[in-house]
């Protein structure tokens, strides 16, 4: 479960750091990132809960923005 969690986090961190070089939109963002968790589930990957991991990341990009 750790490798599934490390394999996310890099994934993420990778298409993070992908949109601040291009200057995506996020709605571009999310469909990327929404096709790479459905990617990983389809190659045989665990959903360890209800929340998406670009939804959780979201999340917290949207509370880091209210600050």
């Amino acid at each position: 479960m750790l490798k599934d969690h490390v394999s996310i986090s890099l994934c993420v961190i990778d298409v993070i750091l992908t949109i601040r070089f291009l200057a995506t939109t996020e709605a571009q963002v999310r469909k990327e990132l929404a096709a790479q968790e459905e990617r990983r589930l389809r190659d045989g990957g665990v959903a360890l809960n209800n929340t998406a991991p670009s939804a959780f990341l979201v999340s917290g990009l949207e509370l880091e923005d209210t600050q």
